[in-house]
Order: structure tokens, then C-alpha cells, then sequence
């Protein structure tokens, strides 16, 4: 007899795997923060990627930060961070705010602050920058 085992949601998590959103999104600053300071230690070039782009490099900041650690090393100095993706910004901001973060949720806020003209976002503005943000 052949058995299908279906393995639910929580799986991952009760195994200690790094699965969450506020994983993903840990692991993408501590990855830009890094890239941010081997890019400022060695030029004097202002930092920019596809996501992000910095006037200048906060000196305090040390590689492996998350979003609110380079958010109040940028808040400490002259530094202005300027946000390519929005929604980026936006699920960033929440989740450094409550501690978590849920994409589609915030997704499908979006869409419909988009149907009320509450939205800073138009739909193409925000599928692109989801579709950007899937990518990673």
C-alpha cells in the first residue's frame, strides 16, 4: 500500500527552520547592511542597489544590522535612505514596528487602500515592487 503523508503548516517551524517573513526579511538587511559597509569603508561613493539607494554611509552602522539598526544609524547622521521598492519600505517599516510581518496580508491591504484612493501605491507600481520582492 502506498501512503501519502501531507506535512501541514507548522512543519517548519517546529523544526527551527528560518521559514518566516520576518526571516526572509532579517536575512535581506543583513545582507544589505553588509553590502552597505564593504561599499562604504573602501569609497566614498554613495550606496545604491536595486532596492535602496544611501547619500552617504552611516558610520556607525556594522555589517550583519537589521532594517532598525541602519534605519537609527541613518536617523544618527546626515544620511538620508531612499527607497527604489515601496513595498519594501512598507513591510519593513511594519515588521520593525510589530515584530512580524505577513506579505500577502499587506498585499491585499494595499489593493484594496488602491480601490479607495488611500494608496501611495498605483496596482502597476505595486505588482512590480511585489514581483521585485518574490524575485528575492
Amino acid at each position: 500500500m502506498n501512503r501519502i503523508i501531507l506535512i501541514g503548516n507548522g512543519f517548519d517551524l517546529a523544526h527551527d527552520m528560518p521559514t518566516r517573513y520576518q526571516d526572509f526579511l532579517n536575512d535581506f538587511w543583513k545582507k544589505t547592511t553588509t553590502a552597505i559597509c564593504n561599499h562604504g569603508w573602501f569609497v566614498s561613493t554613495p550606496y545604491k542597489d536595486d532596492y535602496i539607494s544611501l547619500n552617504g554611509f552611516p558610520e556607525d552602522l556594522s555589517v550583519d544590522s537589521d532594517y532598525s539598526t541602519l534605519k537609527k544609524c541613518v536617523g544618527n547622521s546626515k544620511v538620508k535612505i531612499k527607497f527604489k521598492n515601496l513595498f519594501l519600505k512598507f513591510i519593513s517599516e511594519n515588521s520593525s514596528l510589530h515584530s512580524w510581518v505577513d506579505l500577502e496580508d499587506e498585499y491585499y491591504s494595499d489593493l484594496k487602500d488602491i480601490m479607495d484612493d488611500k494608496s501611495i501605491f498605483t496596482i502597476d507600481e505595486l505588482n512590480q515592487d511585489f514581483e521585485q520582492i518574490k524575485r528575492l
